[in-house]
């Protein structure tokens, strides 16, 4: 009895494999990363910023209580008492407990955008870029959430300008913001120069 199956003209499957694989390579699949594989790197980094921030805060608020006023460190470098009702570096401080709230829900909603791009990160240093920003974004809110305001002591002067007051939480987001920069142009150095003949 001979089989009704119709035979495929030859060559006709090495084509169709030549097509999926064109398109696949046209549409890749997207990089998959999970708290126990890529990005883990990135939610330690979290951590240890986290940790490291509030642990420099809690030290720096008793060393100011017992200590009152201005404690100088170097001839540019003082170490001080400043609630801040704004964002990083002071900015766009002000008071009341409606700004408060609005703060706290858009430094929420941050934290949870960050927390996304480092999920999908596709490289180390994406992670750890991400990871800094994740960290510093979310001791600043643990701050917002507990005094209603952020707790900052770095003082940066010359002389009589001095420049905006920060903390632990803002260096770690200002190292994230350059270690992603930096990956993104070492990145693109490296295609640019891979496409050279």
């Amino acid at each position: 009895m001979k089989s009704s199956i119709p035979k495929q003209p030859e060559g006709a499957g090495n084509k169709t494999s030549k097509n999926m694989s064109q398109r696949l390579a046209r549409y890749p699949i997207p990089h998959k990363s999970s708290l126990f594989g890529h990005s883990r790197i990135g939610f330690l980094v979290a951590l240890i910023a986290f940790a490291i921030d509030q642990a420099s805060k809690i030290f720096i608020m008793k060393l100011l209580q017992s200590y009152p006023g201005p404690i100088k460190i170097t001839p540019f470098l003082n170490f001080i008492t400043a609630w801040n009702r704004g964002i990083s570096f002071s900015l766009f401080s002000s008071s009341g407990e409606a700004n408060r709230w609005i703060l706290i829900i858009l430094t929420s909603g941050l934290c949870l955008i960050v927390g996304c791009l480092l999920y999908r990160a596709t490289t180390r240093l994406q992670t750890i870029g991400y990871g800094c920003i994740l960290g510093g974004a979310v001791g600043n809110l643990a701050d917002r959430i507990q005094f209603g305001a952020v707790f900052d002591f770095v003082d940066v002067h010359l002389y009589n300008w001095h420049f905006y007051t920060f903390n632990g939480a803002d260096k770690f987001i200002t190292l994230g913001v350059l270690v992603i920069l930096g990956d993104y142009v070492y990145t693109t150095y490296k295609q640019n120069h891979r496409q050279e003949p």
